[in-house]
């Protein structure tokens, strides 16, 4: 259902139980099938497939997640006209009978509008801010592709963030060039009640991401002073409500543990803010299938 032939696909099992690599072998010679030696995790997972892919753009495709006809070479021709672009994103159709995800995720890009055709990453990781910072406002890593280059100088997926690691990425990402939109929908999201962020959001893991992202970003060298306080009054904000949790809630996330941990890092300066410096891509915390392909002798596409 795809047009754009200059593809590799790869699909990366990180030890699954059922029969995905049997599927896989069945379906097509071509894709390339790598199982991992051990469970990596989500966030791991993510960053061995920008490990293994070796081309100019990379796609992930989630495993419940399909695109939609043509989506791919709609992606590679909006990034081919903008050189410095970090990432393409777009809408998406969403599957779902978890009624607060449909509510909370089906016009999640409004809050960034009006978006053109280009804009620069900078711009987007300010709208977030005056947005609030606390939920993705981006998509899915379904619904974008990425410059491998930029993953790579961003550092790739933090695995400090159980449940918004995508957008902590996204973010990082951003401050290492503009991103493109293509405002029609190229790809659909299907979301159950057995999905990772769903099992996240009912056992509390991940409560304090959106602190860790706040925090962050109040020592993004991207941003202006303004907007740098502005988003520190955000994570003020953030802290005392989970503070208040904690004291309430007892026997639940965030835990007190948690939350020193991440002040003491903050103070150390351990906390990654977007374009304020670089790290190579580890092993350390990750989805299923990842695209990538070529476009000519000289440049390959990861897709």
């Amino acid at each position: 259902m795809q047009d754009y032939q200059n593809t590799k696909i790869i699909v990366v099992d990180d030890c699954s139980s059922d029969n995905t690599v049997q599927l896989c072998r069945a379906y097509s010679d071509n894709i390339e099938i790598i199982k991992n030696d051990r469970n990596l995790g989500i966030v791991g997972n993510h960053n061995r497939c920008i490990e293994l892919a070796d081309g100019k753009y990379l796609k992930f495709v989630h495993a419940d997640d399909y695109l939609l006809p043509g989506a791919i070479s709609k992606m590679v021709s909006s990034l081919e006209k903008y050189p410095d672009a970090s990432l393409a994103f777009s809408r998406r159709y969403i599957e779902s009978t978890v009624e607060e995800f449909v509510r909370d995720a089906s016009d999640l890009h409004v809050p960034l509008e009006p978006l053109s055709e280009y804009t620069k990453g900078v711009l987007l990781i300010e709208r977030f801010i005056r947005a609030g910072a606390r939920r993705n406002l981006f998509g899915e890593p379904t619904s974008m592709m990425f410059n491998r280059e930029a993953m790579v100088r961003s550092g790739g997926f933090s695995s400090h963030l159980p449940q918004l690691f995508d957008i902590e990425f996204c973010l990082a990402i951003l401050a290492h060039g503009a991103a493109v939109w293509i405002n029609e929908p190229l790809s659909v999201r299907v979301h159950t009640s057995d999905t990772t962020s769903e099992l996240n959001r009912a056992t509390g893991v991940g409560s304090l991401d959106p602190l860790k992202i706040q925090l962050a970003l109040t020592r993004s060298p991207v941003l202006s002073p303004w907007y740098r306080w502005d988003v520190a009054r955000l994570a003020t904000v953030s802290l005392i409500k989970a503070i208040g949790k904690i004291l309430i809630y007892r026997r639940t996330r965030p835990r007190l543990v948690d939350l020193v941990s991440l002040t003491s890092a903050y103070v150390a300066g351990d906390i990654r803010s977007p374009g304020k410096y670089e790290q190579a891509v580890g092993l350390h915390g990750g989805p299923h299938r990842a695209y990538q392909g070529q476009v000519d002798d000289t440049q390959r596409h990861d897709i």
